[in-house]
């Protein structure tokens, strides 16, 4: 199973992207025409995580919107239940 990433780690990962890019031209100054292909790699799995994180977002807005409805079905019957057995009772306290 796939670990889930959150934005935390997802900020701090674009962070250390940046600040590493920033620095490439200091310690390997030959590579530094490099730079605009590895910020787009890194921008690219930017994206596809933000766009796996939507994904498990909707998923989950899909799976609680179930549980409600569901929720919302049980509590109906069971007031529908409780007015009937209401019912009974007044009636037998009248007769």
């Amino acid at each position: 199973m796939a670990k889930s990433i959150s934005f935390r780690d997802l900020a701090i990962g674009f962070a250390i992207g940046a600040a590493a890019a920033s620095l490439l031209p200091v310690f390997l100054p030959d590579a530094s025409g490099r730079r605009r292909e590895l910020a787009k790699a890194g921008l690219k799995k930017t994206v596809r995580a933000i766009e796996g994180g939507v994904e498990k977002l909707s998923e989950l807005r899909e799976d609680v919107e179930d549980l409600l409805a569901e929720v919302s079905s049980e509590m109906a019957e069971e007031a529908r239940k409780g007015d009937a057995s209401t019912d009974i009772r007044d009636e037998s306290e009248t007769g």
